[in-house]
């Protein structure tokens, strides 16, 4: 993943959409769809070449706009608590409590 432009995203992604749509996006991409197993071998090799570097950036990104704007992540109710679920539920769930350490 090109940080740089990363970071320039997540400096100007407020002039074509709001944070909370850019968080349920992020979200929709982290639960990468069932029927991408249908391209690879078995369900090992697609959880180890697409699930979980997906998973990894996203998460990787999450904590970038967290970073850049904390404020507003943490005044804002909607986003907190689904920051919250997976936090503590769903990235446990998939084994990622390393990843859930770091949004902390």
């Amino acid at each position: 993943i090109d940080l740089q432009f990363v970071k320039a995203f997540l400096m100007t992604f407020e002039s074509f959409t709001c944070i909370e749509l850019l968080f349920v996006k992020l979200m929709q991409r982290y639960f990468v769809p069932e029927s991408t197993k249908l391209m690879y071998k078995s369900e090992e090799e697609w959880r180890k070449e697409l699930v979980l570097p997906v998973r990894f950036r996203v998460i990787n990104i999450l904590k970038l706009l967290i970073e850049k704007h904390v404020e507003r992540v943490c005044e804002n109710r909607w986003m907190m608590e689904r920051l919250v679920l997976l936090i503590v539920v769903t990235l446990p769930a998939h084994n990622l409590e390393k990843l859930a350490l770091d949004l902390r």
